[in-house]
Protein backbone atom coordinates (compact mmCIF):
# COMPACT_ATOMS: atom_id res chain seq x y z
CA UNK A 1 0.00 0.00 0.00
CA UNK A 2 1.26 3.30 -0.75
CA UNK A 3 3.47 5.30 1.85
CA UNK A 4 0.90 7.97 2.45
CA UNK A 5 -1.26 6.03 4.10
CA UNK A 6 -1.83 7.52 7.20
CA UNK A 7 -4.33 7.75 10.16
CA UNK A 8 -6.35 10.53 10.34
CA UNK A 9 -6.93 13.81 7.68
CA UNK A 10 -5.90 16.89 9.21
CA UNK A 11 -6.37 20.92 8.03
CA UNK A 12 -3.88 22.11 8.83
CA UNK A 13 -2.33 20.73 12.37
CA UNK A 14 -5.74 20.14 13.46
CA UNK A 15 -7.43 16.35 12.78
CA UNK A 16 -11.31 16.63 12.16
CA UNK A 17 -13.33 13.83 12.89
CA UNK A 18 -17.14 15.15 12.02
CA UNK A 19 -18.26 17.91 9.93
CA UNK A 20 -19.64 19.60 13.09
CA UNK A 21 -15.36 19.74 14.30
CA UNK A 22 -14.58 20.44 11.33
CA UNK A 23 -17.16 23.54 10.62
CA UNK A 24 -16.17 24.73 14.17
CA UNK A 25 -12.65 25.03 13.52
CA UNK A 26 -12.68 26.61 10.57
CA UNK A 27 -15.10 29.03 11.90
CA UNK A 28 -12.94 29.96 14.88
CA UNK A 29 -10.00 30.58 12.34
CA UNK A 30 -11.88 32.48 10.08
CA UNK A 31 -11.43 30.23 6.95
CA UNK A 32 -13.12 28.71 4.21
CA UNK A 33 -13.32 25.28 2.33
CA UNK A 34 -14.41 24.03 -0.84
CA UNK A 35 -14.81 20.35 -1.73
CA UNK A 36 -14.50 17.62 -4.90
CA UNK A 37 -15.58 14.41 -4.84
CA UNK A 38 -15.61 11.59 -6.68
CA UNK A 39 -16.92 8.30 -4.40
CA UNK A 40 -18.23 10.06 -2.32
CA UNK A 41 -21.01 11.37 -4.52
CA UNK A 42 -21.67 14.39 -2.49
CA UNK A 43 -21.93 13.03 0.88
CA UNK A 44 -19.00 15.04 2.26
CA UNK A 45 -20.91 18.28 0.94
CA UNK A 46 -24.19 17.02 2.33
CA UNK A 47 -22.26 16.36 6.14
CA UNK A 48 -20.57 19.74 5.91
CA UNK A 49 -23.44 21.65 4.73
CA UNK A 50 -25.67 20.21 7.47
CA UNK A 51 -23.67 21.74 10.19
CA UNK A 52 -25.10 24.41 12.16
CA UNK A 53 -22.95 27.40 11.00
CA UNK A 54 -21.94 26.16 7.87
CA UNK A 55 -22.73 29.07 5.64
CA UNK A 56 -19.98 31.15 7.32
CA UNK A 57 -17.25 28.48 6.14
CA UNK A 58 -18.08 26.75 3.43
CA UNK A 59 -17.97 27.64 0.34
CA UNK A 60 -19.02 24.93 -1.87
CA UNK A 61 -18.15 21.48 -3.78
CA UNK A 62 -18.52 19.57 -7.90
CA UNK A 63 -19.14 15.98 -7.38
CA UNK A 64 -16.69 14.80 -10.47
CA UNK A 65 -17.70 11.53 -10.98
CA UNK A 66 -16.89 11.25 -14.42
CA UNK A 67 -13.06 11.11 -15.64
CA UNK A 68 -13.04 13.94 -17.52
CA UNK A 69 -14.67 16.16 -15.25
CA UNK A 70 -11.44 15.73 -12.65
CA UNK A 71 -9.52 16.86 -15.78
CA UNK A 72 -11.03 19.61 -17.34
CA UNK A 73 -13.28 21.27 -13.98
CA UNK A 74 -10.55 20.57 -11.56
CA UNK A 75 -7.39 20.45 -13.76
CA UNK A 76 -6.01 16.62 -12.74
CA UNK A 77 -3.29 16.06 -15.19
CA UNK A 78 -4.05 14.14 -18.19
CA UNK A 79 -1.76 12.21 -18.15
CA UNK A 80 -1.26 11.46 -14.95
CA UNK A 81 -4.95 9.69 -14.84
CA UNK A 82 -3.34 7.70 -18.16
CA UNK A 83 -0.79 6.17 -16.34
CA UNK A 84 -2.07 5.80 -13.20
CA UNK A 85 -6.12 5.70 -13.27
CA UNK A 86 -7.76 8.15 -11.26
CA UNK A 87 -7.72 5.82 -8.03
CA UNK A 88 -4.47 7.54 -6.51
CA UNK A 89 -3.05 9.96 -3.71
CA UNK A 90 -2.01 12.88 -6.32
CA UNK A 91 -5.51 12.10 -8.33
CA UNK A 92 -6.64 13.32 -4.41
CA UNK A 93 -4.40 16.02 -3.86
CA UNK A 94 -4.91 17.81 -7.45
CA UNK A 95 -8.57 17.35 -6.85
CA UNK A 96 -8.83 18.80 -3.29
CA UNK A 97 -6.43 21.66 -5.42
CA UNK A 98 -9.35 22.03 -8.14
CA UNK A 99 -11.88 22.23 -5.29
CA UNK A 100 -10.04 25.36 -4.00
CA UNK A 101 -9.59 26.96 -7.11
CA UNK A 102 -12.82 26.65 -8.38
CA UNK A 103 -14.85 27.72 -4.71
CA UNK A 104 -12.56 30.59 -4.74
CA UNK A 105 -14.26 34.26 -5.52
CA UNK A 106 -13.10 37.35 -6.73
CA UNK A 107 -10.80 39.12 -3.98
CA UNK A 108 -11.87 36.11 -1.48
CA UNK A 109 -9.79 33.01 -1.93
CA UNK A 110 -10.95 29.56 -0.45
CA UNK A 111 -8.56 28.72 2.46
CA UNK A 112 -8.82 24.90 1.75
CA UNK A 113 -10.15 22.58 -0.76
CA UNK A 114 -10.80 19.09 -0.08
CA UNK A 115 -10.32 15.64 -2.38
CA UNK A 116 -12.14 12.09 -2.17
CA UNK A 117 -11.16 9.46 -4.63
CA UNK A 118 -11.28 5.78 -4.33
CA UNK A 119 -12.74 2.70 -4.77
CA UNK A 120 -16.67 1.76 -3.56
CA UNK A 121 -17.30 -1.42 -5.23
CA UNK A 122 -19.04 -3.56 -5.99
CA UNK A 123 -15.29 -4.63 -8.38
CA UNK A 124 -11.91 -3.19 -7.70
CA UNK A 125 -11.06 -0.28 -10.25
CA UNK A 126 -7.61 0.73 -11.54
CA UNK A 127 -6.49 -2.83 -9.68
CA UNK A 128 -6.72 -1.18 -6.37
CA UNK A 129 -9.27 -3.42 -4.34
CA UNK A 130 -13.04 -1.77 -3.22
CA UNK A 131 -12.19 -0.06 0.11
CA UNK A 132 -9.38 1.81 -1.14
CA UNK A 133 -9.84 5.74 -0.35
CA UNK A 134 -7.78 8.70 -0.78
CA UNK A 135 -8.09 12.30 0.43
CA UNK A 136 -6.66 15.20 -0.67
CA UNK A 137 -6.19 18.18 1.39
CA UNK A 138 -4.82 21.54 -0.30
CA UNK A 139 -3.82 24.80 1.70
CA UNK A 140 -2.41 27.95 1.66
CA UNK A 141 1.22 25.33 2.50
CA UNK A 142 0.94 23.06 0.49
CA UNK A 143 -1.12 20.52 -0.88
CA UNK A 144 -1.18 16.77 1.19
CA UNK A 145 -2.94 13.05 0.89
CA UNK A 146 -4.34 10.69 3.21
CA UNK A 147 -5.02 7.21 2.47
CA UNK A 148 -7.37 4.49 3.71
CA UNK A 149 -8.21 0.75 2.78
CA UNK A 150 -11.54 0.48 4.49
CA UNK A 151 -13.09 -3.10 5.07
CA UNK A 152 -15.35 -3.88 1.85
CA UNK A 153 -18.31 -4.42 3.91
CA UNK A 154 -18.28 -0.89 5.07
CA UNK A 155 -20.43 1.04 3.08
CA UNK A 156 -18.17 4.34 1.20
CA UNK A 157 -21.41 5.38 -0.89
CA UNK A 158 -24.30 5.27 1.36
CA UNK A 159 -26.86 6.14 -1.40
CA UNK A 160 -28.08 3.75 -3.94
CA UNK A 161 -30.98 3.53 -6.58
CA UNK A 162 -33.80 0.90 -6.81
CA UNK A 163 -37.07 2.01 -9.04
CA UNK A 164 -35.49 5.66 -9.07
CA UNK A 165 -36.60 5.83 -5.59
CA UNK A 166 -33.34 7.32 -4.04
CA UNK A 167 -32.68 4.90 -0.49
CA UNK A 168 -30.73 6.38 2.08
CA UNK A 169 -28.34 3.03 3.81
CA UNK A 170 -30.43 0.67 2.75
CA UNK A 171 -28.38 -1.92 1.18
CA UNK A 172 -29.29 -3.84 -2.17
CA UNK A 173 -30.12 -7.56 -2.69
CA UNK A 174 -26.41 -9.02 -2.45
CA UNK A 175 -25.06 -11.66 -0.68
CA UNK A 176 -24.98 -11.20 3.25
CA UNK A 177 -21.79 -12.63 3.18
CA UNK A 178 -19.31 -11.05 0.46
CA UNK A 179 -22.12 -8.32 -1.05
CA UNK A 180 -21.63 -9.31 -4.26
CA UNK A 181 -25.04 -8.41 -6.23
CA UNK A 182 -25.62 -10.18 -9.42
CA UNK A 183 -28.39 -12.66 -11.51
CA UNK A 184 -28.88 -16.07 -9.54
CA UNK A 185 -28.65 -14.94 -5.74
CA UNK A 186 -30.69 -16.68 -3.74
CA UNK A 187 -32.67 -16.29 -0.35
CA UNK A 188 -32.41 -18.38 2.65
CA UNK A 189 -34.72 -20.76 2.69
CA UNK A 190 -34.74 -21.70 6.42
CA UNK A 191 -35.73 -17.35 7.67
CA UNK A 192 -36.51 -16.28 3.88
CA UNK A 193 -35.13 -12.87 5.29
CA UNK A 194 -31.26 -12.59 3.58
CA UNK A 195 -29.67 -13.62 0.40
CA UNK A 196 -26.64 -15.59 -0.44
CA UNK A 197 -24.94 -15.86 -4.08
CA UNK A 198 -23.71 -19.78 -3.34
CA UNK A 199 -23.65 -22.06 -0.97
CA UNK A 200 -20.19 -21.83 -0.48
CA UNK A 201 -20.62 -18.30 1.14
CA UNK A 202 -24.27 -19.64 2.63
CA UNK A 203 -22.17 -22.28 4.41
CA UNK A 204 -19.18 -19.89 5.60
CA UNK A 205 -21.58 -17.47 7.00
CA UNK A 206 -23.99 -19.96 8.92
CA UNK A 207 -21.94 -19.54 12.23
CA UNK A 208 -23.04 -15.47 12.36
CA UNK A 209 -26.51 -16.63 10.49
CA UNK A 210 -27.45 -19.42 12.66
CA UNK A 211 -29.50 -17.87 15.78
CA UNK A 212 -31.12 -15.18 14.28
CA UNK A 213 -31.95 -17.49 11.60
CA UNK A 214 -33.82 -20.09 13.54
CA UNK A 215 -35.44 -16.81 15.75
CA UNK A 216 -37.23 -15.62 12.59
CA UNK A 217 -38.31 -19.16 11.18
CA UNK A 218 -39.54 -20.11 14.49
CA UNK A 219 -41.42 -16.59 14.21
CA UNK A 220 -42.53 -17.25 11.11
CA UNK A 221 -43.81 -20.87 11.70
CA UNK A 222 -45.46 -19.20 14.24
CA UNK A 223 -47.51 -16.42 12.48
CA UNK A 224 -48.14 -18.79 9.25
CA UNK A 225 -49.61 -21.62 11.87
CA UNK A 226 -51.68 -18.53 13.40
CA UNK A 227 -53.15 -17.60 9.64
CA UNK A 228 -53.61 -20.94 8.66
CA UNK A 229 -55.82 -21.48 11.90
CA UNK A 230 -57.73 -18.13 11.31
CA UNK A 231 -58.59 -19.00 7.85
CA UNK A 232 -59.69 -21.82 8.79
CA UNK A 233 -61.93 -20.86 10.84
CA UNK A 234 -66.00 -20.61 9.92
CA UNK A 235 -66.35 -17.02 10.93
CA UNK A 236 -64.68 -15.66 7.91
CA UNK A 237 -62.49 -13.00 9.70
CA UNK A 238 -60.43 -12.23 6.63
CA UNK A 239 -63.44 -11.47 4.62
CA UNK A 240 -66.20 -10.29 7.01
CA UNK A 241 -64.12 -8.34 9.90
CA UNK A 242 -61.52 -6.06 8.10
CA UNK A 243 -60.73 -3.13 9.84
CA UNK A 244 -61.95 -4.35 12.98
CA UNK A 245 -58.99 -7.12 14.27
CA UNK A 246 -58.23 -7.32 17.99
CA UNK A 247 -61.68 -6.35 18.82
CA UNK A 248 -62.28 -9.94 18.33
CA UNK A 249 -60.92 -12.18 21.06
CA UNK A 250 -60.27 -14.82 18.35
CA UNK A 251 -57.84 -12.41 16.07
CA UNK A 252 -55.76 -11.41 18.57
CA UNK A 253 -53.04 -14.48 18.67
CA UNK A 254 -52.53 -14.55 15.11
CA UNK A 255 -52.06 -10.22 15.25
CA UNK A 256 -49.20 -10.91 17.73
CA UNK A 257 -47.96 -13.33 15.87
CA UNK A 258 -47.53 -11.58 12.90
CA UNK A 259 -46.08 -8.48 15.09
CA UNK A 260 -43.66 -10.67 16.45
CA UNK A 261 -42.25 -12.16 13.29
CA UNK A 262 -41.63 -8.24 12.17
CA UNK A 263 -40.24 -7.75 15.16
CA UNK A 264 -37.72 -10.45 14.78
CA UNK A 265 -36.84 -9.84 11.48
CA UNK A 266 -36.18 -5.90 12.30
CA UNK A 267 -33.97 -6.82 15.61
CA UNK A 268 -32.09 -9.35 14.00
CA UNK A 269 -31.48 -7.43 10.22
CA UNK A 270 -32.98 -3.93 10.88
CA UNK A 271 -30.23 -2.62 11.74
CA UNK A 272 -28.78 0.61 9.49
CA UNK A 273 -27.48 -0.41 5.91
CA UNK A 274 -29.67 -3.36 6.46
CA UNK A 275 -30.90 -5.27 3.29
CA UNK A 276 -33.91 -3.22 1.06
CA UNK A 277 -36.25 -6.50 0.71
CA UNK A 278 -36.48 -7.09 4.33
CA UNK A 279 -37.69 -3.21 5.06
CA UNK A 280 -39.88 -3.70 2.25
CA UNK A 281 -41.29 -6.72 3.56
CA UNK A 282 -42.01 -5.47 7.13
CA UNK A 283 -43.31 -2.27 6.13
CA UNK A 284 -45.72 -4.94 3.48
CA UNK A 285 -46.59 -6.48 6.96
CA UNK A 286 -47.39 -3.53 9.51
CA UNK A 287 -49.11 -1.53 6.87
CA UNK A 288 -51.71 -4.66 6.29
CA UNK A 289 -51.68 -5.38 9.87
CA UNK A 290 -53.38 -1.67 10.25
CA UNK A 291 -55.53 -2.42 7.12
CA UNK A 292 -56.83 -5.25 9.84
CA UNK A 293 -56.68 -3.55 12.80
CA UNK A 294 -57.50 0.09 12.82
CA UNK A 295 -57.49 0.50 15.84
CA UNK A 296 -54.05 -0.35 16.28
CA UNK A 297 -54.05 -1.65 19.98
CA UNK A 298 -50.02 -3.37 19.24
CA UNK A 299 -48.58 0.00 18.85
CA UNK A 300 -47.90 -0.54 14.79
CA UNK A 301 -48.19 2.94 13.74
CA UNK A 302 -44.97 4.05 15.17
CA UNK A 303 -42.63 1.33 13.28
CA UNK A 304 -44.11 2.83 9.87
CA UNK A 305 -42.86 6.18 9.10
CA UNK A 306 -39.15 5.09 9.60
CA UNK A 307 -39.60 2.35 7.50
CA UNK A 308 -41.47 4.81 4.68
CA UNK A 309 -38.06 7.14 5.06
CA UNK A 310 -35.24 4.28 4.76
CA UNK A 311 -37.10 3.17 1.19
CA UNK A 312 -36.91 6.46 0.05
CA UNK A 313 -40.97 7.37 1.05
CA UNK A 314 -40.79 10.63 2.67
CA UNK A 315 -43.79 11.94 1.07
CA UNK A 316 -45.74 8.78 2.70
CA UNK A 317 -43.89 9.14 5.71
CA UNK A 318 -45.66 12.71 5.96
CA UNK A 319 -48.80 11.53 4.89
CA UNK A 320 -49.24 9.05 7.38
CA UNK A 321 -47.62 11.18 9.84
CA UNK A 322 -49.65 14.09 9.09
CA UNK A 323 -53.03 11.45 8.86
CA UNK A 324 -52.42 10.29 12.93
CA UNK A 325 -51.65 14.11 13.93
CA UNK A 326 -55.65 15.37 12.47
CA UNK A 327 -57.88 12.67 11.51
CA UNK A 328 -56.22 10.22 14.18
CA UNK A 329 -56.61 12.58 17.18
CA UNK A 330 -60.18 13.46 16.77
CA UNK A 331 -61.96 12.14 19.93
CA UNK A 332 -65.07 11.18 17.56
CA UNK A 333 -63.32 9.44 14.90
CA UNK A 334 -65.26 5.95 15.35
CA UNK A 335 -62.36 3.40 14.35
CA UNK A 336 -64.94 0.76 14.11
CA UNK A 337 -66.65 2.35 11.28
CA UNK A 338 -65.36 1.43 8.46
CA UNK A 339 -66.80 3.71 6.06
CA UNK A 340 -65.18 6.62 7.63
CA UNK A 341 -61.88 7.88 5.72
CA UNK A 342 -58.98 5.76 7.34
CA UNK A 343 -55.08 6.78 6.12
CA UNK A 344 -56.10 8.82 3.18
CA UNK A 345 -53.96 12.12 3.53
CA UNK A 346 -51.88 11.97 -0.13
CA UNK A 347 -49.71 14.30 -1.30
CA UNK A 348 -50.02 16.89 1.58
CA UNK A 349 -47.37 19.67 1.45
CA UNK A 350 -44.31 19.05 2.89
CA UNK A 351 -42.74 21.96 3.86
CA UNK A 352 -46.18 23.65 5.88
CA UNK A 353 -45.59 24.13 9.27
CA UNK A 354 -45.91 20.90 11.29
CA UNK A 355 -49.23 19.63 12.61
CA UNK A 356 -50.10 20.72 16.22
CA UNK A 357 -51.34 17.87 17.19
CA UNK A 358 -48.16 16.44 16.53
CA UNK A 359 -46.23 18.86 19.18
CA UNK A 360 -48.58 18.85 22.22
CA UNK A 361 -46.12 19.16 25.21
CA UNK A 362 -48.91 17.21 27.28
CA UNK A 363 -49.15 14.08 24.92
CA UNK A 364 -46.82 13.81 21.99
CA UNK A 365 -46.63 10.20 19.33
CA UNK A 366 -42.75 10.29 20.13
CA UNK A 367 -42.49 7.53 17.07
CA UNK A 368 -43.87 10.03 14.79
CA UNK A 369 -42.52 13.27 15.93
CA UNK A 370 -39.06 11.72 15.39
CA UNK A 371 -39.63 10.86 12.25
CA UNK A 372 -41.04 13.94 11.10
CA UNK A 373 -37.91 15.98 12.53
CA UNK A 374 -36.31 13.38 10.33
CA UNK A 375 -38.08 14.08 7.15
CA UNK A 376 -37.75 18.04 7.65
CA UNK A 377 -34.16 17.76 8.33
CA UNK A 378 -33.82 15.71 5.03
CA UNK A 379 -34.92 18.16 3.26
CA UNK A 380 -32.97 20.84 4.79
CA UNK A 381 -29.99 18.88 3.50
CA UNK A 382 -31.61 18.72 0.02
CA UNK A 383 -32.13 22.39 -0.74
CA UNK A 384 -28.06 22.69 1.23
CA UNK A 385 -27.59 20.89 -1.73
CA UNK A 386 -28.94 22.89 -4.37
CA UNK A 387 -26.96 25.72 -3.14
CA UNK A 388 -23.61 24.43 -2.84
CA UNK A 389 -24.60 23.12 -6.55
CA UNK A 390 -25.26 27.07 -7.61
CA UNK A 391 -22.13 28.09 -5.66
CA UNK A 392 -20.28 25.54 -7.40
CA UNK A 393 -21.24 26.45 -10.86
CA UNK A 394 -20.66 29.91 -10.27
CA UNK A 395 -24.62 30.93 -9.96
CA UNK A 396 -27.65 29.60 -11.41
CA UNK A 397 -28.15 25.92 -12.59
CA UNK A 398 -28.67 24.91 -16.15
CA UNK A 399 -31.30 23.24 -17.09
CA UNK A 400 -29.34 20.22 -18.35
CA UNK A 401 -27.96 19.88 -14.49
CA UNK A 402 -31.44 19.89 -12.99
CA UNK A 403 -32.48 16.31 -14.07
CA UNK A 404 -28.76 15.18 -12.24
CA UNK A 405 -29.80 17.47 -9.13
CA UNK A 406 -33.35 15.55 -8.85
CA UNK A 407 -31.19 11.42 -9.35
CA UNK A 408 -27.89 12.13 -7.25
CA UNK A 409 -28.05 14.99 -4.78
CA UNK A 410 -31.98 15.21 -3.90
CA UNK A 411 -34.79 12.96 -2.33
CA UNK A 412 -38.10 12.47 -3.91
CA UNK A 413 -39.85 15.56 -2.10
CA UNK A 414 -37.31 18.08 -3.35
CA UNK A 415 -36.65 16.13 -6.42
CA UNK A 416 -40.40 16.64 -7.52
CA UNK A 417 -40.85 20.14 -7.20
CA UNK A 418 -39.49 21.91 -10.59
CA UNK A 419 -39.95 25.08 -9.00
CA UNK A 420 -37.58 24.55 -5.90
CA UNK A 421 -34.98 23.20 -8.01
CA UNK A 422 -35.37 26.05 -10.79
CA UNK A 423 -35.39 29.00 -7.79
CA UNK A 424 -33.51 32.03 -7.38
CA UNK A 425 -30.85 32.04 -4.76
CA UNK A 426 -33.27 34.15 -2.53
CA UNK A 427 -35.59 32.18 -2.84
CA UNK A 428 -33.91 28.98 -1.85
CA UNK A 429 -32.31 30.97 1.17
CA UNK A 430 -36.18 31.76 2.48
CA UNK A 431 -36.94 28.61 2.36
CA UNK A 432 -33.76 27.03 3.68
CA UNK A 433 -34.49 29.08 6.74
CA UNK A 434 -38.74 28.26 7.21
CA UNK A 435 -36.88 24.63 7.09
CA UNK A 436 -34.46 25.40 9.88
CA UNK A 437 -37.08 27.03 11.85
CA UNK A 438 -39.58 24.29 11.60
CA UNK A 439 -36.48 21.78 12.43
CA UNK A 440 -35.65 23.43 15.41
CA UNK A 441 -38.89 24.22 16.65
CA UNK A 442 -39.51 20.58 16.56
CA UNK A 443 -36.39 19.20 18.13
CA UNK A 444 -37.28 21.70 21.04
CA UNK A 445 -40.66 20.36 21.31
CA UNK A 446 -39.40 16.50 21.27
CA UNK A 447 -36.83 17.58 23.83
CA UNK A 448 -39.17 19.41 26.34
CA UNK A 449 -41.48 16.14 26.08
CA UNK A 450 -38.78 13.22 26.50
CA UNK A 451 -35.77 15.15 27.55
CA UNK A 452 -33.77 11.24 26.93
CA UNK A 453 -34.53 10.78 23.38
CA UNK A 454 -32.25 12.59 21.27
CA UNK A 455 -28.74 12.08 23.37
CA UNK A 456 -30.12 8.70 23.27
CA UNK A 457 -30.38 8.50 19.70
CA UNK A 458 -26.69 11.18 19.17
CA UNK A 459 -24.37 9.47 21.73
CA UNK A 460 -26.15 6.04 22.03
CA UNK A 461 -27.85 4.54 18.92
CA UNK A 462 -27.46 0.61 19.41
CA UNK A 463 -28.94 1.41 23.07
CA UNK A 464 -32.53 1.09 21.19
CA UNK A 465 -31.48 -3.03 20.96
CA UNK A 466 -29.68 -3.47 23.51
CA UNK A 467 -31.26 -2.08 26.15
CA UNK A 468 -35.06 -1.85 24.91
CA UNK A 469 -37.48 -2.43 27.69
CA UNK A 470 -39.43 -5.39 28.31
CA UNK A 471 -41.69 -4.27 30.44
CA UNK A 472 -45.05 -1.52 30.41
CA UNK A 473 -43.24 1.81 30.50
CA UNK A 474 -44.35 5.45 31.62
CA UNK A 475 -44.43 8.11 28.72
CA UNK A 476 -41.68 10.85 28.78
CA UNK A 477 -39.47 8.37 30.49
CA UNK A 478 -35.94 6.31 29.55
CA UNK A 479 -37.46 3.60 28.73
CA UNK A 480 -40.36 5.57 26.16
CA UNK A 481 -36.80 6.99 24.37
CA UNK A 482 -35.31 3.65 24.25
CA UNK A 483 -38.41 2.08 22.77
CA UNK A 484 -38.29 4.41 19.89
CA UNK A 485 -34.87 4.99 19.61
CA UNK A 486 -35.34 1.22 18.76
CA UNK A 487 -38.11 2.07 15.51
CA UNK A 488 -36.30 5.08 14.47
CA UNK A 489 -32.61 4.91 15.25
CA UNK A 490 -31.20 3.30 11.65
CA UNK A 491 -32.98 5.77 9.46
CA UNK A 492 -31.21 8.65 11.26
CA UNK A 493 -27.93 6.77 10.59
CA UNK A 494 -28.69 5.97 6.84
CA UNK A 495 -28.91 9.68 6.28
CA UNK A 496 -25.76 11.42 5.16
CA UNK A 497 -25.27 14.65 7.71
CA UNK A 498 -28.80 13.82 9.80
CA UNK A 499 -27.02 13.34 12.74
CA UNK A 500 -24.40 15.57 12.42
CA UNK A 501 -27.07 18.24 12.16
CA UNK A 502 -28.66 16.78 15.07
CA UNK A 503 -25.30 17.25 17.07
CA UNK A 504 -25.57 21.32 16.53
CA UNK A 505 -28.68 21.61 17.62
CA UNK A 506 -28.00 19.95 20.87
CA UNK A 507 -25.00 22.78 21.88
Amino acid sequence: MDSDFQPEPRIGETAFHTATDLVEKLRDAGQTVGVAESLTAGAVCSAIASAMGASQVFRGGVVSYDTAMKIELLGVDKELVAKEGVIHAEVAKQMAEGARRVTSLEGSETVWGVGTTGVAGPEKQDDKPVGTVYIGIAGPKGTVSYGYKLPEAMPLVSTCELSGIKLNGLAPRSCELCRKRKDGIQRCASCQSIWYCSKDCQAEDWPDHKIPCKLIKKARTLYEKEEKTLREDPDNFFEEHVGRFWRIVETRDYMRARYNYVDTMLMSYGTANSPVDLAETCLRHLLDMLRLSRSDSLGVRDLVPALYIRLGRDQDAYDFVKWYATAGQDPHYDWANMSLPFLNVKDADVFEEPPSGLVRSSFMALSHAAALVLIKVRILLDLQAIQNARIALKGSIPAEVIEMIRGQLVGNVVGARQDILLAQPEETSQLVDKIKRQVQALYRAVKAYNPHFWKLLVNHPDAGVLRRPSHAYSLQTEDEALLVLGYNYAAWYETPGAVDMLKGLGK
